[in-house]
C-alpha cells in the first residue's frame, strides 16, 4: 500500500444485530498537504434490500407448498373414497362414510374450497346408507369426471339392456300365445 493509505474494515452492529461489513478508506496525499477524506463504501442498504426480497420470495415459496401440501391430503382422500366406491362387493357402506368423514374432516381443517360440498354430500350419502345403489352414488358425488362420465356410459348401457331384455321376455310371450 503507498505512503499515507490506509484501509478499515469493520464490523458495524445494527439493531437488527445483524452484521455487515463496512470499508472506510482513508487518504492524504503526504506532499501536497492536504487534509485526508474519508470514503464510506457501503452497501449496506442494497444487501438489505436484496435480503428482504429474497427472504419474501422463501416466505411465498413456502405458503405455496404448504397450500399444495394440504391440497394433495384432500385429492388423497378423495382417491381412497373413489378406490372404496370402485369396489361394492368388498367394502361395506359404513367404511365408505368414514372414509367421506375423513375428507370432510380434512377439506375442514385445510379450509378447502369444497368443503361445504363435501360436507353435504357426506349428509346425503348418510341418508342412503342402506341403499343397494350406494356405492354409485358416492362416485357420483365423490367420482372424478372421467368416473362420472364412465357410470353414466354403464348405467345407459344398463338401462338399454333392460329394455332389450324385456322386449325378449315380450317376445317370448308372444310366441307361447301363438302356439
Amino acid at each position: 500500500m503507498p505512503k499515507g493509505q490506509a484501509l478499515q474494515n469493520d464490523l458495524q452492529v445494527g439493531a437488527d444485530n445483524q452484521q455487515a461489513p463496512r470499508t472506510t478508506v482513508t487518504q492524504s496525499s503526504g506532499a501536497s498537504g492536504m487534509s485526508g477524506a474519508n470514503v464510506d463504501i457501503s452497501s449496506r442498504s442494497k444487501d438489505t434490500q436484496n435480503l428482504q426480497v429474497t427472504l419474501s420470495s422463501l416466505k411465498q415459496e413456502v405458503d405455496a407448498l404448504k397450500t399444495k401440501r394440504l391440497d394433495m391430503q384432500v385429492d388423497e382422500a378423495l382417491a381412497n373414497i373413489r378406490t372404496l366406491a370402485s369396489r361394492p362387493k368388498l367394502t361395506a357402506p359404513h367404511v365408505h362414510l368414514a372414509a367421506i368423514e375423513t375428507l370432510v374432516d380434512i377439506a375442514l381443517t385445510t379450509n378447502h374450497k369444497e368443503a361445504a360440498l363435501f360436507s353435504k354430500a357426506f349428509s346425503t350419502c348418510k341418508k342412503y346408507e342402506d341403499n343397494e345403489e350406494f356405492c354409485s352414488l358416492v362416485l357420483k358425488l365423490f367420482g372424478s369426471q372421467e368416473d362420472k362420465r364412465i357410470a353414466s356410459l354403464v348405467a345407459d348401457w344398463a338401462k338399454s339392456r333392460k329394455y332389450e331384455s324385456s322386449d325378449k321376455v315380450k317376445e317370448q310371450y308372444k310366441g307361447q300365445g301363438a302356439e
